[in-house]
C-alpha cells in the first residue's frame, strides 16, 4: 500500500538521490505544501556546513568514536533540536499525533 500523496512539510528524494525532477517535484512549491519552504532547508544547510567543517578536523571513522568536545556536543544538540522541531511541525500540519498513531 503506497502513500497517495506526500505529507505536507516533507520532502522525499527520488531513487537517485535527487530532489528535483521536472514537474514531479512541483508539489514542493505549492502553497498548501508549505509556506516559505526555503526556510525549512536553510537550517539543514547550516547544520550540514558545520558538520562538514567538523570533518576537516575529525575524520568520521570508528577509531574516532571516543572523540569529544563541547563543539561536537553543541552541534549534536542543534541537530536534535532541529529534528524535534521539524517532526512537531510535520505532525501538527498533517493533524497527526503520536498518541493516535500508536493506538
Amino acid at each position: 500500500m503506497g502513500i497517495p500523496k506526500p505529507l505536507r512539510r516533507t520532502c522525499r528524494a527520488f531513487v537517485d538521490g535527487d530532489y528535483k525532477r521536472g514537474e514531479a517535484s512541483d508539489y514542493i512549491l505549492h502553497p498548501d505544501f508549505a509556506q516559505n519552504s526555503q526556510q525549512y532547508v536553510r537550517a539543514f544547510d547550516v547544520l550540514q556546513k558545520d558538520i562538514l567543517e567538523l570533518f576537516d578536523y575529525i575524520e568520521p571513522a570508528d577509531i574516532n568514536n571516543p572523540t569529544y568536545s563541547y563543539r561536537i556536543h553543541a552541534l549534536l544538540m542543534r541537530v536534535c533540536i532541529e529534528i524535534e522541531a521539524n517532526f512537531q511541525a510535520i505532525f501538527a500540519e498533517n493533524e497527526l499525533s503520536i498518541k493516535t498513531q500508536l493506538t
